[in-house]
């Protein structure tokens, strides 16, 4: 393997301003980003073009484009600028003169012109290099057939989920390709059924349904009403669900031989800061990012084992700029690139590797959202949201076989967010809110209460308490009596990441748990893993169910020969960074290896070993950039215990 050790820092990135000159001619982007309900064109600033120009092509306001870009340098704007700019509501874009087609498995030249009613000759014109080969998973821009465009445009779109398309028409079958290839199923909402109960239904997450229906969900609600029609994307893949053939046959093409590249091209980008290391702060992060580079030098060493041969390009990215980098052959030629690990300097490579056709990994920070329409962008963190639905959708807690109680910390806000985002995923039912009161009053009969306690029948509602700290004992006593089961397990979810918040309310918990024999389980999040000063009893205590997006098991023999390896090689212990490092090399390395270079199709058949990730991927919009949705589902057991559950 041949190390080549080239130094970068972050770009400084300088274009022409544009100077006031006499009106262009602008054709509105056709390329559209869909940020929650929100619609947006994605637009590159060409010479010429100035805030007024773009204003009036686009129909928005001057404010409108300056709130959705903040970290333009107004009023002037750059050559190759991407704006975002949205998508009036009343002004949609008309549609294209094309579709947009993603292939899939045994798809041809041919099947596709029969299929659409065109020549292939048609399809090449607009994809030229379709005349070569058809990569499964590939997006090609398929001309509409004047005698039918009517019906195609109305079937499928571009952009996907404009809300100026027409409804389409209520049917039970599976619609493939209804968006930008994604295979597609109609529900007509019923009375009484939700969100969270469509997700149910249909396995797909609640993100997805709103992804495909902005318009139900402009509000920026997960409100349903009766009689709506949804778009339920069933697969990216365009296969149906127990469709046994067709995936055994696109499996067969995954593990073909001929898709194997046994010698590859990988680009590390971290910010070692090689030549100055002043800063006590700044060291120790330079430490971290060193780590993730000795762990994915270890994987290197176990891969080169099994017959993959590397050639690895390093770039310090705090000592040159990106400009140079981005002149560098090494990485041109790559068929890998990990980093950078700040989005300031990613964009730029992320930008340079998309024309090149290269896979770019984020290692360490989530992406931004002006790059989930690139498709060789791979986000590796989980965010939050996605960690707090697979917690809560995977126990898909019923009110009508268990006490779910949400509690949040009164009076701040970040918990009220919390506390909001946590009821999308419960059960849509009448939820009702409890404040525990700002003082203590001796009036109140505790016998009674406990005497209500014992006897109260079950209702199946989620209860919501709005919950502060420092409070007696008593007036606990009186808060938990009023809202916990006596005979049914009380699922608890905590929407607080406040230590000194969460450890007063998992003592008073434990203690109200224990006085009166009630089982108590415990949801939270996985920062709860870093406070310093909870006592740890009270997770095993209390049950505490969490996802984490990392878990290292010690008593895995990976694991062992790992720490191992490590310590042999660099005379340390590796950190959380060094397994990072280890698995993104591992995983993508071997991808490309097994895969080839368009490996993205195969990622649901590529199981490897890694030592704290479980990696799943997903587009975050279709025929966009994946996101990383792994995680572990953690409980903790009374017999102190850390265990997986599914």
């Amino acid at each position: 393997m041949e190390l080549r050790l080239i130094t970068f820092a972050l770009l400084l990135a300088s274009s022409n301003l544009l100077a006031q000159q006499p009106a262009v001619t602008i054709t509105r982007s056709t390329q559209i980003v869909i940020e929650g309900a929100n619609l947006y064109y994605m637009h590159q600033v060409k010479k010429g073009e100035t805030v007024y120009s773009i204003c009036r092509a686009y129909g928005v306001t001057e404010d409108d484009l300056k709130r959705n870009n903040p970290g333009v340098d107004w009023p002037t704007i750059k050559v190759d600028t991407r704006l975002k700019i949205p998508v009036p509501s009343a002004n949609t874009p008309a549609p294209n003169k094309y579709i947009e087609h993603v292939v899939q498995v045994n798809e041809t030249l041919y099947s596709l012109a029969k299929r659409y009613g065109i020549s292939e000759n048609d399809i090449v014109a607009l994809n030229p290099e379709a005349d070569k080969k058809l990569n499964i998973g590939r997006i090609l821009q398929i001309p509409i057939a004047k005698k039918d465009s009517a019906a195609s445009a109305t079937a499928i779109t571009q952009p996907a989920t404009s809300p100026s398309a027409p409804p389409p028409t209520p049917t039970d079958k599976v619609q493939a390709g209804a968006s930008n290839g994604v295979s597609m199923k109609e529900h007509e909402v019923k009375r009484k059924e939700t969100l969270f109960s469509i997700s149910n239904m249909y396995d797909v997450d609640i993100e997805y349904i709103k992804l495909y229906n902005p318009q139900v969900f402009a509000d920026g609600t997960n409100k349903v009403k009766a009689g709506q029609m949804l778009n339920i994307p069933i697969s990216f893949s365009g296969l149906k669900k127990g469709s046994t053939t067709k995936n055994t046959e696109h499996r067969e093409q995954c593990d073909s031989s001929a898709r194997r590249m046994p010698n590859i091209n990988v680009s590390i980008l971290l910010p070692f800061n090689a030549e100055e290391q002043d800063d006590a702060d700044q060291l120790y992060r330079s430490f971290r990012f060193l780590e993730v580079y000795e762990g994915a030098l270890i994987a290197l060493d176990n891969l080169s084992r099994q017959g993959l041969s590397v050639n690895l390009s390093v770039f310090d990215t705090r000592s040159t700029s990106v400009n140079m980098l981005l002149r560098n052959p090494s990485l041109a030629k790559a068929d890998l690139i990990i980093g950078p690990v700040y989005q300031e300097a990613f964009k730029p490579v992320a930008e340079f590797a998309k024309q090149k056709n290269i896979k770019i990994i984020s290692p360490l920070v989530p992406i931004d959202s002006t790059l989930y329409s690139y498709s060789n962008v791979f986000q590796i963190p989980v965010d939050f949201d996605k960690q707090v639905q697979q917690a809560l959708v995977h126990d898909r807690l019923d009110p009508n076989e268990s006490n779910i109680v949400l509690i949040s910390q009164r009076d701040e806000e970040i918990s009220k967010k919390m506390r909001n985002y946590y009821r999308q995923y419960l059960p849509k039912t009448d939820s009702i809110l409890y404040h525990n009161s700002n003082s203590y009053s001796e009036s109140s009969d505790l016998e009674v209460l406990q005497k209500q306690f014992e006897k109260r029948p079950h209702t199946p509602i989620v209860k919501n308490l709005s919950y502060r700290i420092g409070l007696q004992p008593r007036e606990n006593q009186e808060v938990f009596l009023k809202i916990f089961s006596p005979t049914l397990e009380n699922k608890v979810v905590v929407a607080s990441q406040d230590e000194p918040f969460v450890s007063e309310l998992l003592a008073n918990l434990k203690a109200f748990s224990d006085r009166y024999k009630c089982r108590i389980t415990v949801y939270g999040t996985n920062a709860w893993q870093k406070f310093d000063n909870l006592e740890l009893n009270l997770f095993y205590d209390l049950k505490l169910h969490l996802a984490a997006p990392y878990y290292i098991s010690y008593k895995s023999d990976a694991v062992k020969d790992f720490i191992q390896a490590y310590r042999d090689k660099y005379k340390t212990e590796p950190s959380q960074f060094a397994f990072q490092g280890y698995d993104i090399m591992t995983y993508f390395a071997s991808a490309i290896y097994r895969y080839g270079k368009d490996f993205e199709g195969c990622l649901p058949y590529h199981k490897v070993p890694l030592l704290q990730s479980n990696y799943s991927f997903a587009p975050i919009c279709p025929g966009g950039a994946y996101e990383n949705k792994g995680v572990f589902l953690l409980r903790y057991t009374p017999w102190m215990e850390i265990v997986q559950y599914k």
